[in-house]
């Protein structure tokens, strides 16, 4: 079962809880955002957790764990789940657009491994859109198009403008770049992604 945060789901599940399940060995709750809670619902769970039954096992999920009352945390084992590797990312897409009958180009998957930022949820969302953008066959620039996203030369250019320092030429890729139709907002975060890794190519090679 899963339950939101509001008091009297929490209050519901204090009630129920105590009936063991009719099949199975447990009965399994799982509470989203549990950092969403107020006062009251956290003080209505607290004594199921102090003493649960026998039978119940409680999952709380939260992106946001610094919010969680003490007395809360004390009565959990926590397990903490990191973002995946843009290379694990590949994998998992290239496995399912093999098993899918999809073509693709590897540009184009490492370009929706990026987007994805480490979430498989949020990866496989943008594979989707790309997917029905491309009609199957996902190429890099097909994919630059469905995401409103910027190619390598358009970064290159930029970069160059700067380093160069001329204003000229930045201010003539920018406005490239804004008929274009990109999102300026993914295009800044790309920005910083492509200086990072400058900087790390710089120094590993120092």
């Amino acid at each position: 079962m899963l339950f939101r945060s509001r008091v009297d789901e929490i209050r519901d599940l204090r009630d129920k809880v105590k009936y063991p399940p009719v099949n199975g060995k447990y009965k399994v709750y799982i509470i989203d955002e549990v950092h969403m809670l107020t006062d009251s619902a956290y003080n209505a769970l607290l004594k199921t957790l102090e003493e649960p039954p026998a039978h119940a096992i409680f999952i709380l999920c939260t992106t946001e764990v610094h919010k969680l009352p003490k007395t809360i945390l004390s009565r959990c084992m926590r397990f903490d789940f990191r973002l995946v590797s843009c290379d694990d990312l590949e994998k998992l897409l290239i496995k399912v657009f093999n098993d899918k009958n999809i073509t693709y180009e590897k540009e184009a998957l490492h370009l929706i491994a990026s987007r994805g930022e480490g979430s498989v949820r949020d990866t496989l969302s943008i594979a989707d859109l790309c997917v029905s953008f491309c009609n199957k066959n996902v190429t890099y620039k097909g994919c630059l198009d469905a995401l409103g996203s910027s190619s390598i030369d358009s970064l290159d250019e930029i970069t160059d403008s700067l380093i160069e320092n001329n204003g000229e030429k930045l201010l003539t890729s920018l406005d490239k770049i804004a008929l274009s139709g990109t999102n300026f907002t993914i295009f800044a975060k790309e920005l910083i992604s492509y200086f990072k890794t400058l900087l790390t190519i710089k120094n590993v090679n120092n």
